[in-house]
């Protein structure tokens, strides 16, 4: 394949290497030439010779997705590399960022549809109560770095048309999250994936909050353990909106009676999910399709 056809390109770096090939850093500057219509970009864990070499314009780049555990690419870099590519529709930001940043990613991506970030280390807590507004952002993601999940103090965006929203990787989903969920009254989906090694502290009332809350919501996901089957069944019967529900369990949904009584309005499907950075660890989603 020649090069001018290349459409999507990845950059990746071993974990295990401690360096990464100099020419090839040196001639990243030249990306934009080499690939000119390229729409997708990803770096992870790329250590640049030249900072400058990403700071360049490319013409048709719709997606960037930046994945760095240390700041091997500043922030000012990254900084100069979205202004000069204001086209962006999607940004995937898994790298440590402050207000100013985040500011000025809501100030000059005006076509961005589509964001996912990292938490950073600091929870938001040196953001106080400002708060970032993107336009037109329909599609949101915020996870957790952190083997372990963690509480945030604070959620510093608005997205007034905001349809799909997921928080990935937390413990806690009350307090702040729950305070933004509710604010979200237009959202479609949205999916609460737990910490995988500490089960999120969600209540059936917390369950129905977000259903009434969230007039539009037809799907959701969220821990199913935390809750009793007669709960559960009660929850669903009681809020027909919902078309597609994902629960998460510890240990396989195989009880005959809750299920069968699921069937009766829901096409049911297991999965089973390996899981674990550190420790292997498995658990089930159990997914629910209404019937027509």
């Amino acid at each position: 394949m020649e090069s001018f056809h290349l459409r999507f390109l990845f950059i990746y770096v071993v974990a295990l290497f401690q360096f990464i090939d100099i020419y090839t850093c040196k001639k990243l500057g030249r990306l934009n030439i080499w690939f000119p219509n390229v729409v997708e970009l990803e770096l992870t864990h790329v250590k640049l010779v030249q900072p400058k070499s990403l700071e360049v314009k490319f013409d048709r780049l719709k997606t960037l997705a930046i994945h760095q555990y240390e700041e091997l690419i500043e922030s000012l870099t990254i900084d100069k590399m979205l202004r000069l590519n204001p086209q962006l529709h999607t940004l995937v930001l898994r790298s440590e960022f402050d207000l100013e940043f985040l500011q000025s990613i809501g100030e000059n991506l005006t076509h961005l549809e589509v964001l996912e970030v990292w938490a950073p280390v600091d929870r938001f807590y040196n953001f106080g109560d400002e708060k970032v507004r993107f336009e037109n952002v329909k599609k949101f993601t915020l996870s957790s770095q952190f083997e372990w999940g963690e509480f945030i103090v604070n959620v510093p965006f608005e997205f007034p048309k905001l349809r799909y929203l997921k928080f990935d990787g937390f413990n806690e989903f009350k307090g702040q999250l729950m305070n933004f969920i509710k604010l979200n009254r237009d959202v479609e989906q949205l999916h609460l994936v737990p910490n995988l090694e500490s089960w999120d502290d969600l209540d059936i009332n917390d369950c129905n909050a977000i259903v009434t809350a969230m007039p539009k919501l037809n799907e959701l996901e969220f821990c199913g353990d935390t809750f009793t089957h007669t709960e559960l069944v009660a929850f669903l019967a009681l809020n027909k909106s919902l078309n597609k529900v994902r629960l998460w369990f510890i240990e396989p949904p195989i009880d005959y009676h809750f299920r069968c009584t699921l069937q009766k309005n829901w096409d049911l499907t297991t999965r089973v999910i390996e899981h674990g950075c550190w420790d292997a660890c498995t658990v089930f989603a159990l997914e629910l399709n209404r019937k027509d």
